[in-house]
């Protein structure tokens, strides 16, 4: 694991390649790891980097108080300046989509392009299995509804391969942790603000996400300036997990499509 002093606290990441800078923040329950599957198949040209948010197991911020999406966002762009980066590409999915977008309004010199998956601009807009999603506490419960909902199935044993992917990648801090991080999401609220993105911007829906309807993704795109609204069809929610092979091209091209002036790829 690489760490990086941001803020006087370590922060662990992982990254993959070289070239444009491609920021990957990670769902509410998962870590840097969430990416692990996803970050190889990122085409040349592409460094993609994953980092742990507040909260996640290796970064827990015990005594704080609450804080926000817009903190989180803040967080995006200390890491940034930690990595030396004057600005990269930003894609969140799902929690990690809240902050991308929180990022995008509040420093949007910092962003190049913005992807936004499986994702809302207010918690009033999610489907309604997302509140039992940010009510579970213990790890266990926690794994058991990803299974099934998040993992696309409701017999947790029909595949096992998806299985395996969903436990590796679900990986939630202790409670109390959990508690802080999906306080923030419920408060997430940011509809009259997406007329302030002006980055390039890319939203990806899963046609069989259970968190996210059609007219959620729809409505998001049409607020942002010039934004592009694909469709995955038959896709669920985790986009980069188990559909990263439909998934990672369409990145791929959005971000090699709207590169910063001046890189230079090694």
């Amino acid at each position: 694991m690489a760490t990086v002093s941001v803020k006087g606290r370590d922060i662990g990441y992982e990254e993959s390649g070289s070239g444009e800078p491609l920021i990957l923040i990670h769902g509410g329950q998962s870590d840097r790891h969430q990416f692990d599957l996803f970050r190889p198949l990122m085409e040349k040209g592409i460094r993609a980097i994953a980092y742990d948010q507040r909260d996640t197991r290796e970064n827990l911020y015990e005594g704080a108080p609450p804080y926000t999406t817009r903190d989180l966002a803040e967080d995006c762009a200390n890491f940034l300046d930690a990595m030396g980066l004057s600005k990269a590409h930003i894609m969140g999915t799902s929690y990690g989509g809240l902050i991308a977008m929180m990022t995008a309004i509040h420093f949007p010199e910092r962003v190049q392009s913005l992807i936004l998956a499986a994702t809302t601009p207010s918690f009033a807009m999610a489907e309604p299995v997302v509140t039992q999603a940010t009510g579970n506490r213990d790890a266990a419960a926690i794994e058991q509804f990803s299974l099934r909902h998040v993992g696309g199935s409701d017999d947790v044993d029909a595949d096992p391969v998806r299985v395996a992917e969903t436990k590796a990648a679900i990986r939630p801090g202790p409670p109390e942790a959990v508690a802080r991080r999906m306080s923030a999401a419920r408060q997430h609220e940011c509809r009259d603000d997406l007329h302030r993105i002006t980055a390039p911007t890319l939203v990806l829906r899963g046609g069989a996400d259970p968190f996210i309807s059609d007219a959620t993704a729809a409505w998001t795109a049409g607020q942002i300036d010039g934004a592009k609204l694909v469709l995955v069809p038959d896709a669920g929610h985790s986009l980069t997990r188990h559909h990263r092979a439909q998934v990672a091209p369409i990145v791929c091209e959005f971000v090699l499509n709207n590169k910063i002036r001046g890189h230079c790829s090694n």
